[in-house]
């Protein structure tokens, strides 16, 4: 082995194609990131409706393609109008749970319970918390409050941003 010349070269390069495909397999994980969850979800319809697929192809005399438009329309009318369906809900209800987050600010909190204190593991954070929060300017509170509505919600656009993500999740 010590009289073999390539020997340096053969470690050079298995280290080399090593590292090159960590480099290839994390990039490709980049990529692909934002698509995993939409195909974890392929995955799982897949699996479920296989059995499914099999038995309506023996029905249909073998046919695949017919099978696989009959599947692919029954998943879509079965996972996605129910899911298009919600989403306008949410965009069509987005302005009205902006002012209903908007009533908050009228809400008076007593004083914390006893038995918060009591609680193990954090119970007099939360009191003290309690307190604070209590002790705020009413004014101070509801201005806190709409920073967190606008940073929540910002309105009806963001609510269709938002749909129009989880839409793309599908």
């Amino acid at each position: 082995m010590a009289d073999d010349p390539r020997a340096p070269l053969d470690v050079t390069h298995a280290t080399l194609s090593v590292a090159f495909l960590a480099f290839l397999a994390a990039a490709t994980f980049w990529v692909l990131s934002p698509f995993l969850t939409s195909l974890l979800w392929a995955t799982v319809i897949s699996v479920a409706i296989w059995p499914v697929m099999m038995r309506l192809e023996a029905a249909l005399g073998g046919r695949r393609g017919l099978t696989v438009a009959i599947v692919t329309t029954a998943t879509l009318l079965v996972v996605f109008v129910p899911v298009t369906l919600a989403l306008m809900t949410i965009v069509r209800n987005a302005q009205n749970v902006t002012t209903e987050l908007g009533y908050l600010e009228s809400i008076v909190l007593p004083a914390a319970p006893p038995w918060l204190a009591r609680i193990p593991f954090g119970g007099e954070r939360l009191a003290a918390e309690w307190s604070r929060f209590v002790a705020l300017d009413q004014g101070r509170v509801a201005e806190d409050a709409r920073v967190v509505n606008r940073q929540s919600w910002g309105g009806t656009d963001s609510a269709v941003q938002f749909c129009g993500g989880a839409w793309a999740t599908f």
